[in-house]
């Protein structure tokens, strides 16, 4: 089976109460679809009934190398499985290392603050690189022209960006 896993931040909570932004947007995009493919991947516990069985704790406690230690557990637990798709959200410095071991994965990151302040996509060449490998979603305009700062015009790939306006 191909499966899509969604990588939440480090230390973002997906308990029913107590979630972060990420895990909120998650959440309510989860809400029409089947579970059977997904696995989401998270250093909380999922204390709702309907997630219990795809959420994946990564128990990671030390607070030193955090981010890296976090996909280096990821990578060693699922290495040999099918992943088809992956869905970052807001952790640009995850990328580098899992397409490293996934080459032909999918990758689509959802910029949820400026990415130009996120590890991993401060640069320009940090971010030319999202661009050529990422379909970049980003929550406003605003972040979207944070991340394409300092493009040239005829290095954007139109077709691979999404913005998600959430108002009407």
């Amino acid at each position: 089976m191909n499966l899509k896993v969604i990588i939440l931040p480090n230390k973002e909570n997906f308990s029913k109460n107590n979630s972060g932004a990420a895990a909120i947007f998650v959440k309510e995009s989860l809400k029409t679809k089947d579970f059977k493919s997904y696995i989401i991947y998270g250093n909380s516990y999922a204390n709702e009934k309907r997630y219990k069985k795809i959420f994946v704790n990564a128990n990671q406690k030390n607070k030193i190398l955090s981010n890296y230690l976090y996909i280096k557990k990821f990578i060693n637990k699922f290495k040999k499985k099918n992943i088809e798709t992956f869905e970052i959200h807001n952790r640009p410095e995850y990328i580098i290392n899992l397409k490293k071991n996934f080459p032909s994965a999918k990758f689509i990151i959802f910029y949820h603050n400026n990415p130009t302040q996120l590890r991993g996509s401060k640069d320009l060449s940090q971010r030319k690189f999202l661009d050529t490998n990422c379909t970049n979603v980003f929550l406003s305009e605003y972040i979207k022209k944070c991340f394409y700062k300092d493009f040239l015009e005829n290095f954007l790939k139109i077709s691979r960006i999404l913005l998600i306006n959430n108002w009407n």
